[in-house]
């Protein structure tokens, strides 16, 4: 028996020298340290590359000391059906908050994954509006996904909450203090829109002890 999909969507961020990224660390490098004339082969290396880095997953250990880790969450947790909520009208520094998500509360099922769809990541740019603008998720958000039991939450901006700690730690908070991972810094197009549900995937690398790790995020669509 074999499985096609009938549609693939990279959900992901590409990765290269000076990409934006977090505006507080480094921005990283991939530099090239051996060359096929030279040495006969080519390789390349990372430098000040974070596990939170590009499109990533934060696991509950982010922001908990006795949360979970990125390789103590099954894989199965990493996949799943996935409901797209269109927020492609918020503008820089808007809240994501209860009312906007009720309004999906017959769509929303418990163990879903909730994809945050806010067109930043099409924004991508060392922009001010990119790097410290992005619309996030509220306190009153998060405790509402908490309450539906989610088991995932994606976001196309840089992080699940906004810059700073009053905005940012809320949303980290509420979800990963409730088990639920968050993928961050994602690419969303338009053509997301075109279902309500995907199959999603976001596979971490096996980092044993950490906190978050990159992930290549895909949303499919089978039948």
């Amino acid at each position: 028996m074999s499985f096609k999909a009938t549609k693939v969507l990279d959900l992901s961020q590409p990765i290269f020298s000076n990409c934006p990224g977090w505006p507080d660390f480094p921005t990283l490098k991939v530099d090239v340290i051996k060359t096929q004339p030279h040495d006969g082969y080519n390789m390349e290396e990372l430098r000040d590359f974070t596990l939170h880095s590009a499109t990533h997953i934060d696991a509950p250990y982010h922001f908990f000391a006795e949360g979970k880790k990125v390789t103590e969450i099954s894989l199965d947790a990493y996949q799943g059906s996935a409901v797209v909520i269109n927020l492609f009208h918020k503008k820089a520094n808007e809240r994501i908050s209860k009312e906007d998500l009720i309004t999906y509360d017959d769509k929303i099922k418990e163990g879903d994954i909730v994809l945050l769809c806010t067109g930043w990541g099409l924004k991508r740019a060392m922009t001010k509006e990119y790097m410290y603008e992005w619309p996030d998720l509220d306190g009153s958000g998060a405790e509402y996904l908490v309450s539906k039991k989610v088991k995932g939450v994606g976001i196309d901006g840089l992080s699940i909450g906004g810059y700073g700690a009053e905005k940012a730690l809320p949303a980290h908070k509420g979800l990963l203090g409730a088990g639920i991972w968050v993928c961050e810094d994602m690419y969303i197009p338009k053509e997301i829109l075109e279902h309500e549900r995907w199959y999603f995937t976001a596979f971490p690398l096996k980092f044993v002890g950490v906190s978050g790790s990159p992930v290549r995020a895909v949303a499919m669509q089978f039948g």
